[in-house]
C-alpha cells in the first residue's frame, strides 16, 4: 500500500523544471510539467493538466494519450474513452493507469449551434491508479467532435473540462485538489471495448454519483 501511494505521488513534481528532472532522473512518470521553452513536449494527442490546490498555487502538466474507442447511443451522443498504461517507476511489476471517460450530452449542429468552448455538453471523467489506490475526478466540459464519413473514426478536442475529486480507491490524500483538462484525440469505434473499460471504472471505483460538484 505505501508502495502505490509513493508512486501516485511521485505524479507531484516539485517547482521548476529542473527540480523536477533532478528529483525523478528517469523521467519515467505519468506526467510531466508544462513550462516554458526549453521545457516543451510533443503536442500530439496531448491532454493539458492544470492543478488548483485549496492552497491557491496552481501546477501544470501535459499528458498524452494513444488512439481511443467510442461508441454512438441510439439518441446520437457520443461515449469516448482513451487510455493509458505506463509501467511505474519505483516498482518495474507494478502500472500507473490512467483513463479519461468523456459523454456528450448533446450534439452540436454545423453551421447552426455556435461553436464556444463555454458550452457544456459533455460529462468527464479523469481517473488515476497504482496498485491498490486510486482516484476518480468527475465534471464537465465542452467537446467538439469531427467523425469520417462513414462514422468509424473521429478526432475531436476537449475544452477545459473542470473536475473534482468524487470516488477513490483506499484512503490517500487528494493527488490533485481541483482540475482542469483539455486537449486533443482520436478516436476510432469499437462498442465492446468502450463499454468494457466504462464499466471497469465503476467497478473498481464504485457507480459515478448523479450529481457532481
Amino acid at each position: 500500500m505505501d508502495r502505490h501511494r509513493i508512486a501516485l505521488t511521485r505524479f507531484v513534481p516539485g517547482d521548476g523544471c529542473v527540480a523536477w528532472r533532478r528529483a525523478l532522473p528517469a523521467a519515467a512518470v505519468a506526467l510531466t510539467l508544462l513550462l516554458g521553452s526549453g521545457c516543451t513536449r510533443p503536442e500530439g494527442r496531448a491532454f493539458k493538466i492544470v492543478d488548483h490546490r485549496d492552497n491557491g498555487s496552481t501546477s501544470r502538466y501535459r499528458e498524452t494519450f494513444g488512439p481511443g474507442t467510442f461508441d454512438v447511443g441510439p439518441t446520437g451522443n457520443y461515449e469516448i474513452v482513451l487510455v493509458k498504461q505506463q509501467i511505474d517507476a519505483t516498482d518495474p511489476a507494478a502500472n500507473i493507469e490512467q483513463l479519461i471517460h468523456i459523454r456528450t450530452m448533446w450534439q452540436s449542429i454545423p453551421g447552426r449551434t455556435v461553436a464556444d468552448k463555454t458550452q457544456i455538453n459533455a460529462i468527464v471523467s479523469y481517473f488515476i491508479q497504482s496498485g491498490e489506490v486510486g482516484q476518480a475526478y468527475e465534471g464537465a466540459g465542452s467537446l467538439f467532435i469531427t467523425a469520417n464519413r462513414d462514422g468509424s473514426s473521429l478526432s475531436g478536442s476537449l475544452d477545459l473540462a473542470r473536475l473534482r475529486p468524487v470516488r477513490q480507491l483506499a484512503a490517500s490524500a487528494n493527488l490533485f485538489d481541483r482540475v482542469d483538462i483539455s486537449g486533443r484525440f482520436t478516436a476510432t469505434r469499437d462498442r465492446k471495448r468502450t463499454e468494457q473499460l466504462a464499466h471497469e471504472m465503476d467497478r473498481r471505483f464504485g457507480p459515478r454519483p448523479r450529481s457532481v460538484p
